[in-house]
């Protein structure tokens, strides 16, 4: 464990399908979430299927969106978790 506490936007997606609201809202309401972050780690979706063939996804405009948040409140975005853990000890350690 990192000692982080993990927030998936992609959630809202989910949401949705119970509680519709227009794009824009859902988009809104993860800007207001990000404020609240740290650090953002952008991942790609990724799957091998038994019959050999292999899915990626690395495309999301939202996704952009949030890394341009973050970006714009000069926090960290990270790709791998690795690098999430080697930053937040080196934030522990300069504590």
């Amino acid at each position: 464990s990192l000692g982080v506490v993990p927030v998936a936007p992609l959630y809202s997606h989910f949401q949705h399908m119970f509680l519709p609201r227009p794009y824009q809202d859902w988009i809104a309401l993860d800007l207001e979430l990000i404020q609240r972050c740290d650090a953002c780690l952008r991942l790609g979706s990724s799957h091998d299927y038994a019959d050999g063939s292999t899915y990626r996804q690395f495309d999301s405009s939202g996704a952009d969106g949030e890394v341009d948040e973050f970006n714009r409140l000069g926090r960290p975005v990270f790709t791998a978790v690795e690098s999430v853990a080697v930053w937040l000890a080196d934030r522990e350690a300069s504590r």
